[in-house]
Order: C-alpha cells, then structure tokens, then sequence
C-alpha cells in the first residue's frame, strides 16, 4: 500500500505540471474600518484598538454572502467568542476582525455592509469589533491580508483564529481552544469538536451518514470553520496558491516522523460548535469536486512521503484493517471510490493539459444559502 501511494503521489504532481497553470491573483486592496465617538474612520494601517490584544478573531465572509440582519447575527455570534475570552483575561485581551471582501467595483456597498452590520449589532459587541475591507474574494487571500497587517504591530499578539459565518459555538468555545494551548505547549493549533446537522434535502441526510462511516477510522484534525493558532505559527500567513486554509495547516504542521504525527493539533472536546452538512445533490457534488483538487494541490506541494503518510493517515485511513463488520466494509468500499475519484481528477488534468486548456484555479463551491444549524438540531436558511 505504501508504495502504490506514493505512486498516487507522483501522479498528482506530474498532472499538475501538466494541466494545472493557475492565474497570478493581484495583491488586493485593503483598508481598515472602525467607528469612534466622532463616527466612522478609515484607515490603511491597523487600528489601535488592536495592539493590546493578546488574541484576535477574524471572521471571513463577503457581502454577497447573505443579508445584512444575517451577516449581524454572524458578527454578534463571533462577537460572543470574543467575549468568553474576555472574560477570563479582560477587556483588552482579545479583538474581533471582520474581514468583509467584496467584488470589484463595489468598495461602496461594502462600506454600507460595514454600517449596517455595525448598527445592528448589541452596544455591547460594537466596541471589540474592527473591520477590514478587501477588495478580493477568496478566504484564505482574506486571512493572508490581516495577517500581513497585523505583523506591523507590536509583539503583544499571541494566539489568532478564525471563525465561519454558518456556525453555532457553544459559549466559551475559543476560551476552551485558548485554554488548551495554554496548557499544552507542544500543541499549536486547536481546533473544536464539530458537530454535524444533515441539512433537510434528503440526499443529505444519506451523505452525512456516509461521512460520519468514512470518518470512523480517521484521526480528528482542527478544520477552519472554528481553530485557534500560536500567533508565530501562522504570522508568516499561508501560500496563495492554496484555496484550504485548514488544509494546509494540517499538512504544514505534520510530523511525518513521528509515532503521533498529529501531535501539534488537537481537537478540543469541550469546544463544540455545529454545522450543516450537505445540500442539493449537484452542490454535494460540487464540494466534493472542489475538495479532491485542493488535496491534489496540498499534497503536491509537501515532500512525497510527508503527503503519502499523510494521505494514508488522514484520507484514507482505516483502508489497510480487515473488515469485521459491514460498516467497516463499508468504509473500505468508500476509501477505493475515493482513491477512485483521485484518478478521475489526475485523467482529467493530463487531459485538458494535452488539450491545451490547462485548469486556472480550483473555484469555490458553497452550498446556496446561508445554512445555520440550529441549537436543537435541524437547520436553519436565512435570519434567525
């Protein structure tokens, strides 16, 4: 298995270097909005209010992503996390950044996103709360333009995490993430317990099923809908060729040498927070395409054995045991169609790299709507 792996392994590199020519993105703009006693103010350089926090919080999303009253009730959900670890550390220990991009040419509505969020947020949540405005879309260009920002100012920052617009967090869910990194040094990313809701479309509720077998055997990793890092860990940001910012994580911070290569993250299970899973059988088709490419891109980029282990530790994991039951045969069934699904996209990138029609990008496919679990399970779309 291990050899066949690493054969997989150059596969994926060799398609690539075939049919995979990926556009140059533009270093986007950016500016920095936050509101004071005497209204609002715009900036090109972080905030004050930022230097003294030894935490911060980003919240990536976008304007078209939903509604204003949604995008509020996001920001005072992220706003809350900000809160319990506030309460342990004080007020100035920690700051929420809203990374808010938008399409180009339209840098007003998002200012107006901005005012509108603002103004409906609590009294309360409007004061830890800044704004950064981007002119890009793309979640982990996001995070690298406050990342880039923040390594201006001065040493006091400590841990930086980020945080999804569609998920529901258990209250101290980042004081827990915060708290487990304190007393395990040798631990630099924390990530929360996730906690799956098959959205209402029947298809899935079979998908969420079928993720909940192929994930029996797997060794839990954080993913970035709620994680928390050492800030030195991440303050050199992630390479913009890169569309999963969970992804490379796990794979840069790996130890391929090691009996417990997952040693320097963990899941923290006190930390919970809840998220839909699947859709429309077209857009469950659409993430799963989009995840074998991102993965190709990942695993083409570190050495060939940190990727083969990798791939064996955390894909497809649980392929080698022999099956004692159905739902471990089931899991074997499933790991082949995933390897099988690895060498459909390997075919089609040395095909349209023959054809002379290389991919450009691995594009985003989110599920249509803003899908909220709700706190007794089931899901909710749109305000709450």
């Amino acid at each position: 298995m291990r050899m066949v792996v690493k054969m997989l392994m150059r596969l994926m590199r060799m398609s690539l270097r075939v049919g995979y020519r990926p556009a140059l993105p533009a270093a986007p703009v950016t500016e920095w909005a936050c509101w004071h006693a005497d209204g609002l103010q715009l900036g090109a350089s972080c905030p004050a209010e930022l230097a003294a926090a030894e935490t911060l919080l980003c919240l990536p999303t976008y304007v078209a992503r939903c509604g204003a009253a949604e995008h509020a009730l996001a920001a005072e959900r992220c706003a809350g996390q900000v809160a319990s670890v506030q309460q342990a550390l004080g007020r100035d220990a920690a700051r929420l950044i809203i990374a808010l991009q938008y399409a180009p040419g339209a840098r007003q509505g998002a200012l107006e996103r901005c005012g509108a969020i603002y103004a409906a947020l609590p009294p309360a949540a409007r004061q830890d709360i800044c704004f950064i405005l981007i002119g890009g879309l793309g979640k982990v260009a996001a995070l690298n333009c406050c990342i880039a920002q923040l390594r201006a100012m001065p040493p006091q920052l400590r841990y930086f995490g980020w945080l999804d617009d569609d998920i529901r967090f258990a209250p101290a869910c980042f004081a827990d993430l915060r708290s487990h990194l304190e007393r395990h040094p040798g631990c630099d990313m924390a990530g929360a317990h996730k906690v799956p809701v098959a959205n209402t479309q029947a298809v899935a509720t079979w998908y969420n099923r079928l993720k909940r077998v192929a994930k029996s055997t797997a060794v839990a990793y954080p993913h970035g809908c709620a994680l928390l890092l050492r800030w030195p860990v991440i303050a050199d940001g992630m390479p913009a060729r890169f569309t999963s910012d969970d992804g490379y994580l796990a794979m840069a911070l790996f130890d391929e040498h090691s009996a417990q290569p997952f040693h320097r993250m963990a899941i923290v299970p006190a930390a919970l927070c809840w998220h839909v899973v699947g859709g429309p059988a077209a857009q469950i088709w659409g993430r799963v395409h989009r995840t074998i490419y991102e993965n190709i891109l990942l695993l083409s980029y570190f050495p060939v054995s940190k990727s083969a282990r990798f791939f064996r530790s955390a894909i497809i994991h649980g392929l080698h045991a022999v099956p004692r039951s159905p739902r471990a045969a089931l899991n074997i069934v499933l790991k082949l169609v995933l390897i099988g699904l690895y060498l459909r996209a390997c075919c089609v990138l040395l095909l349209w790299g023959a054809l002379g029609r290389p991919m450009r990008d691995v594009n985003w496919s989110p599920y249509l709507g803003l899908n909220l679990p709700q706190a007794g399970g089931g899901t909710t779309s749109g305000i709450e």
